[in-house]
C-alpha cells in the first residue's frame, strides 16, 4: 500500500460519518486474510492492517489490537514507510475507539509522512476530549499549518471540518472570552472548508460545512442567517445525493424550528432526519451519539404534541415506534452488528395480559408511555433527567450494601416516579407481566426492588416483572412445560483468579432432576464441548452457572469455562446458528454473572444478550450474588417453569420465596436477577 493509498484510506476514516455505513451488510468477519505464499512483506503488512481496520470499525477492539500486533513484524520488514505510518494510525484509532483519548492523541501525533497532517486533526480532537487543558494555541496553529500544506482541496475540506468540530467542542468547555475566540476561529475554518469543497467539486462537503456554519450562527443569536445556511445545506446535500449530509441539514433545520417554537416544522424536519437513519447509518461514535440525540428530540416533540391532541393515539404510536428504532440502534452500536434488528413488529398494546412501560427521561420531565388493552397512554412526571439519574445511581449504590436499609428512600422515590403514575392502568385488570423498556441509567437497577410507600411492598411482590431492550426485538412465546431440552454447564471449582462456586453443582443437579438436563460440569465444561453440544441436538434452554462479566466495551464481556473465557460474541455466534431451526433457543440463563457497577453500556450489553444471541429471553444478574441464594433461587425458578408458570411469574415466585426469609430479605440477595425479553 503506497502513500497515496494510505492517504486515501485516512481520508475515508476522516469522512466516516460523511459516508454511510451499509445498514444491510450482515456478513460476518471472514477472519485474517489468506495470502499467496510468495506475497512480499509489503503485501502481507497491508492486508493485515486492512483486516485490523475492519475489526476496529466493527467494534472488535481486542481482536483489532491482536491483528495489529500480528502485522507489526511484517511492517518492520517493509522498506517503504507507508505501512509503518498506517500501523501507528490504527493503534491511535483503536485507542480512540476505547475512549482512551489521552493515549490516542499521543499515538496519532507520532504519525509521519503524507498523512501526518490529517492524523494531527484526529489527535487534536482526542486532546479536546481528554480535557481542555491538554490543548494549547500552538498545537492548534501547528495543526492548521499542516492542513494548509495539503495539496488536495478535498483533503483540506475534510480536515478543516474536523478541526472546526474540535474547536467548537473546546469552546464549550472554556471560559466565555476564550469561547468566543475559538468559535470565530471555527467559523473561519468552516468558511474555508466550504471554499475548498467548492474548489474540489465536493458538493456534499460543502453541504456539511454550511450545516456546521448554521449551527455557529444560531449559537451567535443570528437565526435568519442560520436558517438561510441550513436551507442551502439541505439543497446541496440533496443535489449530491448524500443521505448523511441531508440528515445533518434536516437536524439543523429542526433545531432552528424548535428554537422559534414552531413545533410542526421542527417535527417535520427531525422526522425526515430520523428517517434518513434507515438509509445511512452513522459510521462514527460521535455520529451515532448525535443520531440517538435526534431520536430523543423527536420523541420529546411528539410527546408534547400528544399532550395537546384530542386523540393522541397516532402521535403516541409514532413516538413509540421512534423509541423502538432507538433501542435497536443502541444495540447495533454496542454490538457493532448491523444484523441486530426487529424480529417482528409487536405493538406494546397488542400483547394480552402485559402492561408495557417506556420511561423517557427528558431534561425537564419524565414521560411514561404505557401500552395496555389496545391503547397507548402517556403520563408525565415533573422530574428532569438529571435528578432521575442521580436517584437511580444512588439506589444502585445502596442496594449492594447488605448491612443497611439506606436503599429504602430512593426505592420509594423511584416507585413514586415510575409506578405510582400508572395506578389506574394497573388497576384495569389482572397483570400477567409489568414489562419495562428502560434506557440509560434505568438499565442499571433492578426495578423489582422499588418500594410502594403506602403498602411497604416491593414491586416484585405486586407484579411479575420483565425488562426488554425493545418490544420489537422480543418475540414472546410460552416455554413448553414438558419436553424442553436443557443444556446446563458450570464451573464450581476455582479457575485462575476466579473463586470457587460450591453451590453450582447442586444447581446443575437440580436441573438434571427437573428437566433431564445434559450437564457439563467443571473439566467437562470446556469451550469445544460446549460448542458441540449447542450445535448438535435441539436445545431449548442453555443454562450457564459460572463467573461471567459484562463490560462497557463489548469485547471485554465473557463467560468463564474450565479452559478459558468464552466471549459474548462467540456465544452469540453459536446460538445465532440455531435461530434458523424450527425451534430456536428459548432461554439463555447466566447464573453468577455481573455487570460493571453502574455502567450503562455494560447494562445495555446485559439487556441485549438475548437479542444478540438469538435467544427469545435471558435470565441474568446485575451484580455478583450469594452462591447459595443463587442456587436456591434458580432451582425454584426452574421448578415453577416445570409446573407451567410463565417466565415472569416463575421468577417472581422464586424471588418472593427468597425475600420472605428474614436472613435474605435485603434486595441485594434476590433483586439483581433480571428476566430479559420474552416473559411468557
Amino acid at each position: 500500500m503506497r502513500a497515496a493509498a494510505l492517504l486515501a484510506m485516512l481520508l475515508g476514516l476522516l469522512a466516516a460519518g460523511h459516508a454511510a455505513a451499509d445498514s444491510g451488510a450482515c456478513a460476518p468477519d471472514s477472519g485474517p486474510p489468506v495470502l499467496p505464499a510468495d506475497a512480499d512483506a509489503h503485501a502481507r503488512a497491508s492486508a493485515l492492517l486492512e483486516h485490523a481496520g475492519g475489526l476496529r470499525r466493527r467494534g472488535a477492539l481486542d481482536a483489532a489490537s491482536a491483528a495489529l500486533d500480528a502485522a507489526a513484524p511484517e511492517v518492520e520488514r517493509c522498506a517503504a514507510p507507508g505501512p509503518g505510518a498506517l500501523l501507528v494510525l490504527e493503534r491511535g484509532l483503536v485507542a480512540r475507539a476505547r475512549g482512551d483519548h489521552a493515549s490516542a492523541a499521543r499515538i496519532l501525533e507520532r504519525v509521519e509522512g503524507p498523512q501526518a497532517a490529517l492524523a494531527a486533526v484526529l489527535a487534536l480532537g482526542s486532546r479536546v476530549r481528554s480535557g481542555p487543558r491538554a490543548v494549547d494555541p500552538a498545537r492548534i496553529a501547528a495543526t492548521r499549518a499542516g492542513i494548509e500544506a495539503l495539496a488536495s482541496p478535498r483533503e483540506r475540506a475534510h480536515a478543516r471540518l474536523r478541526l472546526a468540530q474540535a474547536l467548537e467542542q473546546l469552546a464549550s468547555s472554556g471560559e466565555e472570552g476564550q469561547a468566543r475566540v475559538l468559535l470565530r476561529a471555527a467559523a473561519a475554518d468552516l468558511e474555508q472548508a466550504r471554499i475548498d469543497a467548492v474548489a474540489g467539486g465536493a458538493t456534499a462537503l460543502e453541504a456539511r460545512a454550511l450545516a456546521a456554519l448554521s449551527g455557529l450562527y444560531a449559537r451567535d443569536a443570528q437565526p435568519d442567517a442560520a436558517l438561510r445556511l441550513a436551507r442551502r445545506s439541505l439543497f446541496l446535500a440533496r443535489a449530491a445525493d448524500d443521505p448523511g449530509a441531508e440528515r445533518a441539514a434536516q437536524a439543523r433545520l429542526g433545531s432552528l424550528a424548535r428554537a422559534r417554537s414552531d413545533r410542526p416544522a421542527a417535527i417535520a424536519a427531525l422526522r425526515a432526519a430520523v428517517e434518513l437513519l434507515s438509509v445511512a447509518r452513522p459510521a462514527t461514535a460521535d455520529d451515532a451519539q448525535r443520531a440517538l440525540e435526534l431520536q430523543h428530540e423527536l420523541v420529546d416533540l411528539l410527546l408534547q404534541s400528544a399532550a395537546r391532541a384530542g386523540d393522541p393515539q397516532a402521535t403516541l404510536r409514532e413516538a413509540r415506534d421512534v423509541l423502538e428504532a432507538l433501542k435497536a440502534d443502541e444495540l447495533r452500536d454496542y454490538f457493532a452488528d448491523p444484523c441486530v434488528a426487529p424480529r417482528r413488529q409487536v405493538a406494546a398494546d397488542a400483547i394480552a395480559g402485559a402492561v408495557v412501560v417506556y420511561p423517557v427521561a427528558l431534561p425537564d420531565r419524565l414521560e411514561l408511555i404505557v401500552g395496555r388493552g389496545g391503547r397507548l397512554l402517556r403520563r408525565s412526571v415533573p422530574v428532569g433527567a438529571a435528578r432521575l439519574e442521580a436517584e437511580v445511581h444512588r439506589l444502585r449504590r445502596l442496594l449492594e450494601k447488605r448491612t443497611t436499609r439506606e436503599y429504602v428512600r430512593p426505592a420509594r422515590q423511584l416507585h413514586d416516579w415510575l409506578v405510582r403514575p400508572l395506578g389506574d392502568v394497573l388497576a384495569g385488570g389482572p397483570v400477567e407481566a409489568l414489562v419495562f423498556v428502560p434506557g440509560g441509567a434505568l438499565r442499571t437497577v433492578p426495578l423489582a426492588a422499588l418500594i410502594d410507600r403506602e403498602t411497604g411492598a416491593y414491586l416484585v411482590e405486586q407484579y411479575p416483572l420483565a425488562v426488554t431492550p425493545g418490544i420489537g426485538l422480543t418475540e414472546p412465546r410460552a416455554l413448553p412445560a414438558s419436553g424442553a431440552r436443557v443444556l446446563a454447564a458450570g464451573v464450581s471449582r476455582a479457575v485462575g483468579d476466579f473463586a470457587p462456586l460450591p453451590h453450582v453443582e447442586p444447581e446443575l443437579a437440580e436441573l438434571a432432576r427437573l428437566w433431564g438436563a445434559r450437564v457439563l460440569a467443571n473439566d467437562a465444561f470446556v469451550i469445544s464441548a460446549f460448542e458441540r453440544a449447542i450445535r448438535g441436538a435441539r436445545v431449548d434452554v442453555v443454562h450457564v452457572a459460572s463467573h461471567a462479566e459484562f463490560r462497557g466495551a463489548r469485547d471485554g464481556s465473557f463467560l468463564l469455562a474450565w479452559d478459558g473465557r468464552l466471549s459474548i460474541d462467540r456465544l452469540a455466534e453459536l446460538i445465532d446458528a440455531t435461530r434458523h431451526r424450527d425451534d430456536p433457543i428459548e432461554l439463555l440463563a447466566l447464573s453468577a454473572c455481573e455487570t460493571a457497577a453502574g455502567d450503562e453500556r455494560a447494562a445495555l450489553g446485559l439487556a441485549g444478550v438475548a437479542v444478540r444471541a438469538g435467544a427469545r429471553s435471558a435470565l441474568a444478574t446485575l451484580w455478583p450474588v450469594n452462591d447459595q441464594v443463587a442456587s436456591e433461587l434458580v432451582g425454584r425458578f426452574y421448578a415453577e417453569l416445570a409446573r407451567g408458570a410463565s417466565r415472569a411469574r416463575a421468577l417472581q415466585r422464586a424471588q418472593i420465596a427468597i425475600l420472605t426469609r428474614q436472613s435474605y430479605r435485603h434486595p441485594a440477595y434476590w433483586a439483581p436477577f433480571l428476566l430479559i425479553s420474552s416473559w411468557l
